[in-house]
């Protein structure tokens, strides 16, 4: 999948149209428009904004280790984002860690933020 195709599967699973999108970007819904349908790339920077905006996360921790927003979660065991360690915060305040070891990923669950990312960069 392309960002663009996540930001569409985003907005598909948050049941937004890119014209509401537009809106709550306060932009121009042609711009928005333009930047998913007819350029060849859509930037980075400007991938981020959106995603985060419909309420995703994806950020970097110091150790390299990437925080994602929960729902990506069979993206990640399916290899479709890049790098080997990842986690996610739950809404229980438990965090849980996704780590490729010999081209498989483990899973495991965690009380505290610490210990998860004690385990991923065991």
């Amino acid at each position: 999948m392309t960002p663009k195709d996540y930001v569409r599967f985003a907005l598909k699973n948050k049941g937004i149209s890119q014209r509401e999108l537009a809106a709550s970007l306060g932009e121009n819904a042609q711009v928005v428009n333009q930047q998913l349908n007819r350029q060849n790339d859509l930037k980075a920077e400007r991938f981020i904004e959106i995603m985060e905006h419909l309420g995703y996360q994806f950020d970097f921790e110091d150790n390299g280790i990437r925080k994602i927003t929960c729902g990506l979660e069979d993206d990640i065991l399916a290899g479709k984002f890049k790098g080997d360690k990842f986690y996610t915060e739950d809404s229980e305040c438990s965090y849980t860690g996704y780590k490729k070891v010999e081209g498989k990923f483990l899973t495991e669950s965690f009380w505290t933020k610490s210990d998860c990312l004690d385990w991923l960069n065991d």
